[in-house]
């Protein structure tokens, strides 16, 4: 049950990677959907109070966290939302893993978009300075799903 679990994870966290490359919007259904296995996988998969209680903190601020860099300009609502979804999945324990690997990846997209629309650039700016960052979301959730999966096999 479990493999299935992180398998549907990641097709959700795929769809939403290519959501966001191709309009910069990242649908709130699919965070719901998120969310929503994560109920399912509690409830076969209970973990103990105390660690559930602890990555519901740790996903709480880090919606928290989001909101005000989406209050700020610095992030979007749907990344907050696909942000705060995926850590309830990955649990406290993990999420200094997840938020690395999404640091990483979300740098090394913004460099490689920087690169594309300077060459592309007739005047030698770059005008577009959106970064679609559900990409890295995905790319640390799917990461963890990964791992995870492995774990589970072993």
């Amino acid at each position: 049950m479990e493999r299935f679990l992180l398998a549907s994870l990641a097709i959700l966290l795929l769809i939403a990677a290519v959501s966001d490359f191709r309009r910069y919007t990242i649908p709130n259904w699919l965070s719901l959907a998120i969310l929503a296995l994560f109920v399912v996988r509690t409830v076969f998969n209970a973990p103990p109070f105390p660690l559930l209680v602890l990555d519901l903190l740790g996903a709480a601020l880090i919606f928290a966290i989001g909101f005000i860099l989406f209050f700020k300009g610095m992030f979007g609502g749907g990344d907050v939302k696909l942000l705060s979804s995926v850590a309830l999945w990955v649990g406290f324990v993990n999420l200094p893993r997840f938020l690395l690997t999404t640091t990483l990846a979300g740098g090394l997209l913004a460099l490689l978009l920087i690169l594309i629309r300077w060459t592309r650039s007739r005047d030698g700016r770059v005008h577009d300075q959106r970064v679609p960052y559900g990409i890295a979301i995905a790319i640390a959730g799917i990461d963890y799903c990964v791992v995870q999966a492995n774990l589970a096999f072993w």
